[in-house]
């Protein structure tokens, strides 16, 4: 049964998240410390670079971005 309480979140081949913001946003995964952190904004195909071909409706854009966090960021320095 749905709720829309938490919405599924998979990030590459990490386990299973489950997110309890459900306004759009994007996900930051840090690849050092494997931390997560939501970053306000919503993405749609076209503002992305993605051409949805014709016929296509889309319905929700899911973004994860890889990186390192502020604080990984700068041990690395």
């Amino acid at each position: 049964q749905k709720c829309n309480l938490v919405k599924q979140v998979n990030m590459d081949r990490s386990a299973t998240r489950f997110c309890p913001n459900m306004h759009e946003h994007a996900h930051f995964q840090c690849e050092e410390c494997g931390n997560v952190t939501d970053f306000d904004g919503t993405a749609k195909p076209e503002s992305i670079g993605i051409k949805v071909p014709s016929g296509y409706k889309v319905h929700h854009v899911e973004m994860s971005i890889l990186g390192l966090c502020s604080d990984c960021s700068e041990e690395s320095n």
